[in-house]
This record gives structure tokens, sequence and C-alpha cells, in this order.
């Protein structure tokens, strides 16, 4: 795995981390695009899913994608929870949250007392990841790390395209992380 790939994967896992964490922010929002921008120069299984979401992004203003992470993960009973404690039991704060939170503390990488979300929140992790990722020391942990806990991602796809099958550009940027994932994956692997 290149240096190049590795850097692309951690500067793309901590562009969806702000996704994740802050919402559809103006600023956030340039990076995503960016991202999108630059993954469809890549020359892997990436493009593909870059493509679709820049397709879906193209004609939207910032005001309709704010609405749509909004409609994605807060609004109500039609929304997903991204944690992984609810893909996997159905219930925030479970075992998943716990099992991360040690792989933080052994990495030395724990999160501060101000973050408000759990450790299995997507968004966290993702952070995490990337911090694994750009430390080199870290690769084998990286691909532990993601193995371990970013498997379950395809569920919010899933989640999403069940009870909100018109939202298409979250729908397009999930399905971008889970390629980036599974592209990591496969490389390391």
């Amino acid at each position: 795995m290149t240096e190049h790939t590795i850097q692309a994967t951690a500067l793309a896992a901590l562009t969806f981390s702000d996704w994740m964490l802050k919402g559809a922010e103006p600023t956030v929002l340039a990076s995503i695009r960016s991202m999108i921008d630059a993954l469809q120069e890549e020359k892997s299984p990436v493009k593909e899913a870059a493509q679709e979401a820049g397709r879906a992004l193209a004609e939207l203003t910032d005001e309709a994608l704010q609405r749509a992470w909004t409609q994605a993960f807060c609004a109500g009973g039609t929304s997903v929870t991204p944690h992984e404690s609810v893909a996997l039991t159905g219930l925030v704060m479970q075992e998943p949250r716990d099992d991360v939170l040690q792989w933080m503390y052994e990495a030395g990488l724990a999160p501060s007392e101000s973050m408000h979300e759990p450790a299995d929140h997507l968004g966290v992790m993702l952070a995490f990841w990337a911090r694994l990722l750009m430390a080199d020391v870290m690769l084998d942990a990286a691909h532990r790390f993601a193995d371990a806990h970013l498997g379950w991602i395809g569920w919010i796809s899933e989640e999403l395209t069940k009870k909100q099958p018109e939202n298409q550009p979250v729908l397009a940027l999930a399905r971008l992380l889970e390629a980036v994932v599974a592209d990591f994956e496969a490389k390391a692997g």
C-alpha cells in the first residue's frame, strides 16, 4: 500500500468524520466536494463511488445538503443513529462502545473529556482510524481496527435505503465511505 493511498484514506476518513460529527456545515461541505473531486481521479474501485457522489451532489445547494444530512441523522423515527452499538445491538452505549474505547486507550489516543459522542459514533471512530493511518507504526493497528469496527458501516446505507430512499446525497456519501474502507481493506489485507 503506497503512502499516497494511506494519506488519501486518512484524509477521506477525517472528512467523513467531520461530516458525521459537525453535519453539513459550509466548510465541511467544501471539504466533501474537494474529496469527491480528488477521489474521482483515483484509479480504484473508489472512483465509481466518488463519481456517484459527485452526481448526487452536483446540483444541490449547501442548504439542500444540510437538510439532507439533518433528515438522515437527526429527524426522528426515519433517521439513522450512526453508532456501532445501535447497528449491532439496537441500543446505544453497549459492548461495541467499550471495545472501541479499549482500542483508543491502548493506542494512547483516548477521546477528550469534552467529546459529546460515544466512542462508537462513526465520526469519532473515523477520526481515531485516521490517526492510526497517519502514524506509520500504527498501520497494522489501523487495518485491525477497520476489520474489527468499520465493517458495520454498510448498515447505515441499508437503513437509509429502507427509511429514506429519496435521500440520494446522503446515500451516495455513505456508499463512498463504504468504498473507501473496502478499498483500504482490500489493499491492506
